[in-house]
């Protein structure tokens, strides 16, 4: 049979079902407060009971669900997510700002996700990316470290053998 076409809600990134069907991994995106930033976050249902709704952006930035990134996955057990996304920029300051917060002068320096692309022109920075283990259970969100560095980007993550390797 085919499922009945349904119109998608704008803030649905990826609905991604469990190995065995049972549970459901939703992530979400949702702009709140007055500058509307974005935040994402996941939900995880069992069935049809929502089980938990955990909080992404503490953490780091847009989840990479489409493309040459792939898209998040389950592990044998239905315990743990695996998934790409990007990095938070750091946190920069003035030049002229003071050790205290105040500002000393100059109004026009670099911002937050802002690089210097020769002299007075700016231009966005393009994302890095890190790969992040979500345990379902303890909502624990752990970033993978032991990526080795170079010139290249990484790609979709998946569990191997039983599970229990990225």
């Amino acid at each position: 049979t085919v499922p009945i076409p349904t119109e998608l809600p704008e803030n649905l990134l990826l609905r991604l079902s469990s190995p065995s069907g049972e549970k459901t991994a939703i992530f979400r995106m949702q702009t709140a407060g007055k500058d509307d930033t974005l935040t994402y976050f996941v939900e995880i249902w069992n069935g049809s009971a929502l089980v938990q709704r955990i909080e992404l952006s503490k953490d780091h930035g847009k989840v990479m669900t489409e493309g040459a990134f792939g898209a998040p996955s389950w592990n044998d057990e239905e315990t743990v997510l695996v998934y790409t996304a990007e990095r938070k920029p750091p946190e920069t300051s003035s030049f002229f700002q003071a050790k205290d917060g105040t500002k000393i002068g100059g109004q026009n320096v670099l911002g937050i996700g802002k690089q210097e692309s020769w002299g007075e022109r700016y231009s966005t920075q393009e994302p890095l990316l890190d790969i992040h283990c979500l345990n379902v259970e303890t909502t624990r969100i752990a970033k993978v470290d032991n990526i080795p560095q170079g010139d290249y980007t990484i790609g979709q993550a998946v569990f191997c053998g039983k599970g229990n390797l990225v």
